[in-house]
């Protein structure tokens, strides 16, 4: 089960753009919009977060660690791990 976004993050997320906090689409854009406005967050946020790369991934990991396997079922349950762009997370290497 994937919980709440943190209320720091949610009220820094919601400035551009409205988000439930409640769904894994949300969830996901505000991951990937935070990433790429990194610079325009604010002191208090970007030192709960840490540092792009490393601390970054670890924050989000560390709050909702099983958004990659979320996500993975996601894709497979609606049967899109086919597409294009999900193809190649799902392929066998061997």
């Amino acid at each position: 089960m994937i919980t709440r976004q943190p209320i720091v993050i949610s009220r820094f997320v919601g400035k551009q753009r409205k988000y439930s906090g409640d769904r894994l689409l949300d969830l996901l854009r505000a991951l990937r919009n935070k990433k790429n406005h990194y610079e325009d967050m604010s002191d208090e946020v970007k030192r709960r977060v840490g540092p792009l790369a490393g601390g970054y991934l670890n924050y989000w990991t560390s709050k909702f660690p099983r958004l990659l396997m979320a996500c993975y079922d996601a894709i497979h349950d609606c049967g899109v791990e086919g597409n294009d762009r999900f193809r190649g997370y799902f392929e066998s290497s061997s």
